[in-house]
Parts: C-alpha cells; structure tokens; sequence
C-alpha cells in the first residue's frame, strides 16, 4: 500500500522557547507527523507525538497501544459501544457499557454551514469508543454552542471538568467565538479542534483567534477551496494568533474531507483517529499526571 505523507511545509508545532527550541520542535513535529501517516498507511500503529512544547504531551498517542482501539483498524480495540439520541435541537452520541454513565467527557461540536450533524458521524462514533460523548447543535452559532454546552452541564450529561469544543467550516468560526462566552460564564473548555479552512466571516461574534489560550490541533485540508487563504492563510489568520500552544498539520484533502460529501478514504481515517488522539490527551491528560 502506498505511503501517505502530508505536506511537511505546512506542519507547525507552537512555542514559547527560544528559536533553537523552536526549530528542533518543528522538526520533531514533521517527524511526528510524516510518521503517523506512515504507520497508518501501512495498518501499524503510530509513534507516540513529541512536538517539543512542554504545554502539550509528548505522551499524546502513548495510550493507543495495539489492542487498545479500533480507530487504527481494529474492531477488538473498541472500548465501549456507541449510543446515539436526539432532543431539543441537539444530537448525542455517547459510550455504552456496563462501565460507562453519565456524566461523560463531552465534546461540543459546530457543523458547518448548509450541513447537519450526522455528517460527523465517524468522528463522533470513533470518540464515544474511547468513551468521550458529543453533543451537536442544529444550530451551529455561537449562542447555539454556548447553549448546548450549558444544557449538557446543567442536565448532568456532562463532566463540567472534562469538556472541549470541535467544529468543521463555519462550526470551527462559531467555536472561536463561544470561547470568551463559555469563559465569562465561568466555564472552561479544555481544547479545540479544527478540520478545515476558516475565516471569521458573516460576523461572528469574538471570532478572533487571539482570545483562544487552549491547546488546540488544525487539521488543515491541502485542497480547501472553500476558505479564503488555503493552507498559507488559514495558518497565519488563525493558527498563528492563537495564544496557546497548538497543532497544525496539512493533509491532502479538500473542504469536505471529513463528511460524506467525500468517499471514505485512509486519509480521512488518519485524521479521525488523530483527532480522537488529541482529545483523549486533552481530556485526560491530568490522569497520568497525577
């Protein structure tokens, strides 16, 4: 099978070091990267990620050993079973089993524009196996995110402790947005994702890349035609003003990689399950540290 290699050029880790710091963390980044496309092209298991950046876990994949997870092509490694409902505007998907209840780790995740939440499917099934629910909003705006994280804390859904935030296309917009909202309220999301190109268009509220301060993984699709910049300008725009430490890694895909509206591919696997990774490291990470 072909090896699948991302654009290397396009692969940055973020760093508050000194400049030697700085470049050895992106050189083990690239290395990081390149090796984990690699060893899922070839159905291995990816190296542990150390980006360099004390801020983020050079632990990061250590948990995915073979046996562990399904995610890297084996069904035995499902930890739970998925379940799945729908009320008051939001979808849930969550782990199952004799071991698992509520409240769960949850992530809050924004659609994109024209899209519904079924379309992330994959993404949310692969995360309930690891035992992290989601909770999607038919409305994908900022009062929408902030609404439907409120609603899963307050309903005993979710462990206020142990939630982050993910979004695709204009999702991704709206997340940036609910970041100061869901803070002034007093909660604090512990780590966003990214899955395409963005630009704060159509004037969302706080959309500005400067007030995220968590560990955030962009996965940037080297074909995205649907966001101003491409990979070059979603980076400087939004990557690089974040103000806390983050992951950006380009894959070749386009706009609409991660949904239906693309074949399933082990492009669109590798993200996934890269995704999965970053979220069970951000959720929980203070486990293995204590």
């Amino acid at each position: 099978m072909a090896t699948l290699l991302p654009d290397n050029n396009n692969v940055d880790s973020r760093s508050h070091s000194s400049f030697i710091a700085r470049l050895v963390a992106y050189w083990s980044m690239c290395v990081a990267i390149v090796s984990l496309f690699a060893h899922k092209a070839n159905g291995q298991q990816p190296p542990p990620l150390d980006d360099g950046n004390q801020l983020l876990s050079k632990q990061l994949l250590s948990q995915f050993a073979p046996g562990n997870t399904d995610i890297w092509g084996s069904e035995d490694g499902a930890l739970f079973q998925i379940g799945r409902n729908a009320s008051l505007g939001l979808s849930y998907t969550f782990p199952t089993g004799p071991n698992v209840s509520a409240p769960y780790p949850v992530i809050v995740y924004g659609h994109g524009l024209g899209a519904i939440c079924g379309f992330y499917n994959v993404l949310f099934d692969n995360l309930a196996k690891q035992g992290i629910a989601t909770v999607c909003p038919g409305d994908a705006g900022v009062g929408g995110i902030v609404s439907a994280y409120e609603t899963v804390v307050k309903s005993g859904f979710a462990d206020p402790k142990r939630m982050a935030l993910g979004g695709h296309s204009l999702g991704q917009n709206a997340i940036v947005g609910a970041v100061p909202v869901l803070e002034q309220k007093g909660y604090e999301p512990r780590a966003l994702s990214f899955s395409a190109g963005m630009t704060c268009v159509m004037n969302i509220p706080n959309c500005d890349a400067s007030r995220v301060t968590q560990p955030t993984f962009f996965a940037m699709p080297t074909n995205d035609v649907s966001s101003g910049g491409g990979v070059t300008g979603n980076k400087a725009s939004v990557f690089d003003r974040l103000s806390g430490p983050g992951i950006f890694a380009a894959y070749p895909g386009t706009h609409y990689t991660l949904t239906p509206l693309s074949v399933a591919n082990p492009i669109r696997d590798s993200v996934i399950g890269y995704t999965v990774a970053f979220y069970v490291w951000a959720l929980f990470k203070d486990d293995e540290e204590g």
